[in-house]
């Protein structure tokens, strides 16, 4: 059912009972916490995929680094620059850190 069904049924007539429309106001609740829980799942899904393949890695960007533990990028680039923090390898402009080395941060 489609969120739009409950309100085409409220368009073709002109009069209903209080349970008809506490039937429809119900379908539509029903329908709109389905789409929040789905998209809360989706989101929480993702995450823990994105957070699996950072496992799996052997090097890991900036970004990467970030994100698997909680630490600003620009913490990381002032360190960095400082000599401090984890190891890291220069390829061009990406920096890159091993995963087996990025454990230093915490």
């Amino acid at each position: 059912m489609t969120a739009e069904e409950p309100i085409k049924a409220l368009e073709g007539s002109e009069r209903f009972s209080a349970a008809e429309v506490g039937e429809i106001v119900s379908q539509l609740l029903k329908f709109e916490l389905a789409e929040m829980i789905s998209a809360k799942l989706s989101q929480a899904c993702s995450e823990v995929a994105e957070m699996e393949i950072l496992h799996r890695k052997d090097y890991l960007t900036e970004r990467e680094v970030s994100l698997m533990f909680s630490v600003p990028t620009n913490t990381l680039r002032t360190a960095r620059s400082r000599g401090l923090g984890p190891r890291f390898i220069k390829d061009g402009r990406h920096v890159l850190y091993p995963k087996e080395r990025s454990h230093c941060l915490l």
